[in-house]
């Protein structure tokens, strides 16, 4: 038998043709399929760093990792100032910020005053930026920009990241190991890229 482009194919009947098919359809699955595992893992492993394993995981679990993922994404340009009492006047503050720091006041798109204020009246102010790299040098430099512009009233006075609800209980969780190991004598330990270590020459996030 010769195929239109010329190929000749040994004569065969119906049942022989139907094991050949099936032989070629296993044949190209066993092929594929490592190739395709390997493509959805990498899929995976970008959309989502945990580098979960899908099939451990109920649905439940992969929607809730997603919507994790999801706010990430949304906060990834945010950060928020810790320990700044409400009645300080925020649009000129963060005018001297980010004179201080060196940075565009159009680098800042929005700040804002978030949550109720604690027992002392400080309260958290969120502030949005237009790029990821504006908010790593706002965050790098607030601290030294703020001791320089009132040391006494921000002297508690911090910025972070702005993290989501199970980042925020990580957070606390390490706070606490670090308050308790230092009133146990360890001294020298920062918070450094979520994990408690021996300060070096990098800038902490505690």
């Amino acid at each position: 038998m010769e195929s239109d482009d010329g190929m000749v194919f040994p004569a065969m009947n119906a049942d022989q043709f139907q094991a050949l098919c099936a032989t070629v359809t296993e044949t190209v699955i066993k092929t594929l399929t490592p190739l395709l595992e390997g493509m959805i893992e990498k899929i995976i492993n970008k959309i989502f760093p945990e580098k979960i394993q899908v099939d451990q995981f109920s649905n439940k679990n992969i929607e809730a990792i997603i919507q994790e993922t999801i706010q990430k994404n949304n906060k990834k340009n945010n950060a928020v100032i810790v320990g700044v009492k409400s009645d300080v006047d925020l649009p000129n503050l963060i005018v001297k910020l980010t004179k201080h720091i060196g940075m565009p006041s159009s680098s800042i798109i929005d700040s804002f005053r978030h949550g109720k204020p604690d027992h002392i009246g400080r309260q958290l102010i969120k502030v949005k930026f237009d790029h990821y790299h504006s908010k790593i040098q706002f965050l790098k430099n607030y601290k030294h920009a703020v001791q320089t512009i009132d040391p006494l009233t921000f002297k508690q006075s911090f910025a972070r990241h702005d993290l989501t609800i199970n980042q925020l209980k990580e957070d606390k969780a390490i706070r606490a190991e670090l308050y308790q190991r230092r009133t146990n004598g360890e001294t020298n330990l920062v918070i450094f890229r979520g994990a408690i270590v021996t300060r070096r020459n990098f800038a902490s996030s505690d």
